[in-house]
């Protein structure tokens, strides 16, 4: 199922919220094929960039034949809300988007979706090695390592747009 939606999207990053919306939501099918519901989780003061992620995110989880809900969380309180009401009746599935407060309560996100047994797509990292059960996203510790290269290569008088389009480039999925 993955590689026919990664073909449909074409791996293009020109529409990035749009092809990872649709390969999180993938991925969260394929590793829970019943789900029926998914929940998209961020902080609204956190992420502002929210809309542009949603409307694909609600499109991707359509295209699944899925319910796509979204699920704003402000507190730590409103977390385990979120995720006892996804887990209260089977099939129910959750998106954590990146955005300071999902990633510094992340220990806690991970723990209560573990709890609850309820399968969830991460967009870094930096979830599953808290054990998170899978994330999509950009390597950031390579994003980083590569952005003086290209730094120095655009002082010098490279194309920036080039090398932005570069440091993006990299989504991996982590299992």
């Amino acid at each position: 199922m993955l590689q026919g939606h990664s073909r449909r999207v074409g791996h293009q990053h020109t529409d990035a919220p749009h092809a990872l919306a649709l390969l999180r939501a993938c991925l969260l099918k394929e590793t829970a094929p019943r789900i029926t519901r998914v929940a998209a989780m961020f902080n609204p003061a956190q992420a502002p960039y929210a809309e542009i992620y949603l409307n694909p995110f609600k499109a991707a989880a359509q295209s699944f034949d899925v319910e796509a809900r979204v699920a704003p969380v402000k507190d730590t309180s409103e977390i385990e809300s979120v995720v006892a009401e996804l887990a209260r009746t089977p099939n129910g599935g959750l998106v954590v988007m990146p955005d300071g407060f999902t990633l510094s309560h992340r220990g806690e996100i991970v723990s209560l979706t573990a709890r609850y047994r309820l399968p969830t797509v991460y967009a870094f990292r930096f979830f599953t090695e808290v054990g998170g059960l899978l994330s999509y996203g950009p390597d950031l510790t390579d994003n980083f390592r590569r952005a003086a290269t290209y730094a120095d290569r655009i002082l010098k008088g490279g194309e920036a747009e080039r090398a932005a389009r570069r440091i993006s480039s990299q989504v991996l999925p982590d299992y």
